[in-house]
């Protein structure tokens, strides 16, 4: 059943046996009384969970976790967690957390900003990481976003072709507190601007989960790279039940034919996808991964519960 939810509710018996390292044979076995109990369904070449099958899952997965908890309370085993000192602590003392440029810090008790408490392992001074246990409480995330600036590829003339007065002014209207770069040409862009570049490599998911801890970021895409950041942010989205605004702005200086070419195309893309159309604004690869189903629960902050 894990594994059905884990893929997007739907496989193949030989799906379930290759991941689960056991004969097909001994999965038919166990959907068989899947199927009697109604937990899953047969289209006749997938399998698929229902939504009894995954209420009973989360049930399971409760228990378990119930289970993992009395367990540890019984070893003594105790799980701490890592924030950057604030100020100086002391060990035992209760201190604060918040969250602070995309990093969990450690303040005041009293600070009005603190929604959330954990006491100090030990003494540490300020600036360093703080072992902290008995979390508990709720750490408020501002909502970051990711601006998209597309820019022309080599073959459409590089940057020698991007409006570099309309990248300056999305800039300091955006005010980022992180900037990245794909591509080459994006990276003369920002060498042109004289722009600190904090992200280079990996960019579309460290993008993408800056902007979950609160960080707004601004990406210069070279070409048809810029997709692959929406993907990214909608995929973030639905992981984290959350929702991250992602905006793109096409940064190519045209000439005035071209103005008047893509005026004309974007008044018949008007014409046939108005507001009450119902076209799909997904891409057609997350369409094929089944990562466009609802969202059942959106949250803007990261819950913190004592273990005991």
């Amino acid at each position: 059943m894990t594994e059905l939810a884990q893929r997007q509710s739907r496989m193949r018996q030989r799906d379930v046996a290759d991941s689960l390292g056991i004969t097909v044979q001994a999965v038919s076995k166990h959907f068989r009384r899947l199927l009697v109990e109604e937990l899953v369904t047969f289209s006749g070449v997938e399998y698929v969970l229902t939504p009894r099958g995954l209420e009973r899952l989360v049930g399971y997965t409760k228990f378990l976790q119930a289970q993992a908890r009395k367990a540890a309370s019984c070893l003594r085993m105790e799980r701490l967690w890592c924030a950057i000192a604030c100020k100086p602590i002391s060990a035992g003392e209760e201190v604060g957390l918040v969250m602070k440029n995309g990093v969990i810090c450690a303040v005041s008790r009293s600070s009005k900003d603190a929604k959330a408490f954990g006491t100090a392992v030990l003494e540490t001074p300020t600036g360093e990481d703080v072992a902290l246990r008995d979390m508990r409480g709720t750490i408020n995330l501002r909502r970051g976003s990711v601006t998209v600036l597309t820019i022309p590829s080599i073959n459409r003339g590089g940057s020698r072709k991007v409006d570099l007065v309309k990248v300056q002014k999305i800039q300091m209207r955006s005010n980022p507190d992180r900037i990245g770069v794909m591509g080459t040409v994006a990276r003369a862009v920002a060498n042109k601007l004289n722009f600190k570049v904090d992200l280079e490599f990996g960019v579309t998911r460290s993008a993408a989960m800056a902007a979950l801890r609160g960080l707004n970021v601004l990406v210069l895409s070279t070409g048809r790279m810029t997709n692959r950041v929406l993907e990214e942010v909608e995929k973030v989205n639905i992981r984290h039940s959350c929702e991250i605004p992602c905006m793109v702005e096409d940064c190519c200086r045209l000439s005035s034919l071209e103005q008047k070419q893509r005026s004309s195309r974007s008044e018949r893309y008007d014409l046939d996808y108005g507001p009450n159309s119902k076209v799909p604004l997904v891409s057609p690869a997350l369409q094929s991964s089944g990562l466009t189903r609802p969202v059942l629960r959106r949250t803007n902050s990261l819950t913190l519960k004592r273990i005991k």
